[in-house]
């Protein structure tokens, strides 16, 4: 066998090789946990809500709610430790779920009237509680 011929079959072999172990690699790692990593942005922006009470004695109202955490320094400096992908893009006064949906806030929403977070979860659709993402939950 020539030198040529080994050196082919060497490298389709490793073509191969190589396209087997992309597919087992896809099937086997478990795809990142956006669920996780959702609620633990909500935590961090409850903490900021938190903070905001504790400073005003109130939380933020519905409509300018993220405006307002940003006003008050301990709920930016909280806010400062979110991911990029946790901010929209197109809107500075929205929080994205990782699947890009808005973040919705309930002042009243939890427990004896408490603030609320809640994401639509994988589908993008709130009216689908199973799959919602909330915190407090």
């Amino acid at each position: 066998m020539s030198r040529t011929s080994k050196r082919l079959i060497a490298a389709l072999v490793g073509c191969v090789l190589a396209v087997l172990a992309g597919y087992y690699l896809r099937t086997r790692v478990p795809p990142p946990d956006l669920t996780g990593e959702t609620r633990a942005s909500m935590y961090i922006i409850m903490s900021a809500i938190e903070e905001y009470r504790k400073d005003t004695g109130n939380y933020p109202s519905e409509s300018g709610w993220i405006s307002e955490l940003k006003a008050n320094a301990e709920s930016r400096k909280r806010m400062g430790i979110l991911s990029e992908s946790a901010w929209s893009a197109k809107n500075p006064d929205e929080f994205r779920d990782m699947w890009g949906t808005a973040i919705k806030y309930f002042p009243r929403g939890g427990l004896a009237e408490t603030p609320e977070l809640t994401s639509a979860g994988p589908d993008g659709d709130m009216t689908t509680e199973e799959d919602n993402v909330g915190c407090p939950r």
